[in-house]
């Protein structure tokens, strides 16, 4: 038996979408870059150098979250007359942001088939391909030599199988 009700869903889902919009708002007000936003969460641009140590990004985010609580529960105290107990968090820096298109194309919307998709990184040159066709690609005049990989997925039945890094001599 389900407990929920569909009106309650749609009221935090709402007053969620509002939140993120306001904080998107907010960011691009005091000059920032909002880079992707989606559901829970927002990626800006902090405008530190590649030379920024991890403890300065940390730091950083970490400032930007707490300015964005106070400046939300001032908002919910001025609009609902209630003390937010609200409190946002900063989670991680990344030193680059990529979302390759995984939707739209040719394939993408179908069930039970595998897509083949592959990132390649090779003296600043970045390309992705979805099924052997380049789908993005980009130059970083300044990439990265070592770091992490994240992958994610949203709103898709896509899963991740046979994933494989390792360094090429040259492209293929």
């Amino acid at each position: 038996m389900r407990y929920g009700k569909s009106e309650l869903a749609g009221a935090i889902t709402s007053f969620a979408k509002k939140w993120l919009h306001f904080s998107r708002d907010r960011f691009t007000e005091k000059g920032y870059r909002v880079l992707y936003g989606d559901t829970d969460s927002l990626f800006v641009e902090s405008g530190l150098t590649d030379e920024s140590s991890y403890a300065q990004f940390l730091e950083w985010g970490k400032n930007l979250a707490a300015d964005l609580s106070l400046s939300i529960s001032s908002v919910i105290k001025k609009e609902y007359g209630l003390k937010s107990h609200l409190e946002l968090r900063f989670e991680k820096p990344y030193r680059r942001f990529m979302i390759p298109p995984l939707r739209n194309f040719p394939g993408s919307r179908e069930e039970n088939t595998v897509q083949n998709l592959e990132l390649i990184a090779f003296n600043g040159q970045f390309t992705f391909k979805a099924n052997g066709i380049t789908r993005l690609e980009y130059y970083d005049p300044r990439p990265l030599r070592s770091g992490k990989i994240g992958l994610r997925t949203w709103n898709t039945k896509l899963w991740w199988n046979n994933i494989r890094v390792y360094s090429l001599d040259h492209p293929t």
